[in-house]
């Protein structure tokens, strides 16, 4: 049985490299600082002390991780050690051969990015014309290869539920092929920095769930398929999982720059172990610091271009530019 110290999931960032410019991006701030990419010498390093860790699931993370020429074989190593491998993806590079390809290294589930079910809508937000096309596309091809595909999706804002389009874009990417489909409230970082009209700040984001159809509601969850429809905004950050950068830096979550340590300095579990009981994470209980009002001002509002993180001492503070 896993203790609190073992990060049963963990996300990789293999790049920060994207061919998108999305308007809700919360790690936009990294695509010029660093460049550095992991090699897959490191890769085996990393995977192979979170296994000794107790990790169970790697999520590929970027960016977008498909730009990599060596994706298959770094899916290809993350199921030699024995983990469930998920990657996250705009679809760009979906054709028939990527999709074949990535089945055959033997990824596990995918999580594909759509914002709409209206084509220019999310080709709009992603700065990226033609993109929506590619998506649907990339989603009918997986389920044509039997890769279990969840759909993510940023809302733009609470009309979306009011109005009804949740409920259309649930029935477009399900009927084409998706599994399930992930509703990602924005975090306040990155192009998502909190101002006075940002959406999803009136803390009565729970009452969403009742304008999602029964039908659709049993295949939709918030952030995780662990988060339960009862609470939303649960953090999974705060239970089992953890982020780790193109450098090392070990965070909480991509959305919650913080760093508790570099994995090519010490194990993924000493640094889980210090996430798991710092004082930081405990505020705000079991919920979302990147969407905690007041944590964001306090300390994310801190964060630059030429600073992405904020280090975390040995005693749990977090150290302010």
């Amino acid at each position: 049985m896993l203790t609190d110290s073992q990060p049963r999931v963990v996300q990789v960032t293999l790049t920060n490299r994207c061919q998108c410019a999305c308007r809700h991006c919360g790690v936009t701030k990294l695509k010029q600082n660093p460049k550095y990419e992991p090699t897959l010498q490191e890769l085996d390093a990393i995977f192979t002390d979170l296994k000794k860790s107790g990790t169970k699931i790697i999520d590929l993370f970027g960016g977008e991780p498909t730009i990599r020429q060596d994706i298959f074989e770094i899916i290809s190593l993350g199921r030699s050690h024995g983990f469930m491998v998920l990657i996250e993806t705009n679809g760009f590079l979906l054709d028939e051969v990527f999709v074949r390809s990535l089945k055959s290294a033997g990824l596990n589930r995918i999580y594909i990015s759509l914002d709409d079910y209206i084509a220019r809508n999310h080709d709009a937000n992603r700065g990226r014309k033609g993109l929506f096309t590619r998506v649907v596309k990339a989603i009918e091809l997986c389920r044509q290869f039997s890769i279990p595909v969840d759909v993510s999706i940023v809302p733009p804002n609470e009309e979306y539920f009011y109005h009804g389009h949740m409920n259309r874009f649930c029935d477009f990417v399900l009927s084409r092929g998706a599994d399930k489909v992930r509703i990602l409230l924005p975090r306040f970082t990155g192009n998502m920095q909190l101002t006075d009209d940002s959406p999803f700040t009136d803390g009565n984001e729970q009452g969403l769930v009742r304008y999602i159809r029964p039908r659709y509601l049993e295949r939709v969850y918030f952030h995780s398929p662990d988060t339960p429809d009862s609470d939303i905004t649960r953090c999974s950050a705060k239970q089992f999982f953890c982020h780790i950068t193109t450098t090392g830096d070990v965070l909480p979550c991509p959305y919650l720059p913080l760093k508790f340590g570099n994995i090519k300095q010490e194990s993924i579990s000493g640094i889980f172990a210090r996430i798991q009981s710092s004082e930081v994470m405990k505020i705000g209980a079991m919920h979302c610091l990147a969407r905690d009002i007041g944590f964001v001002k306090k300390y994310l509002v801190h964060l630059k271009p030429d600073q992405p993180y904020l280090d975390v001492d040995e005693q749990g503070g977090i150290l302010l530019p």
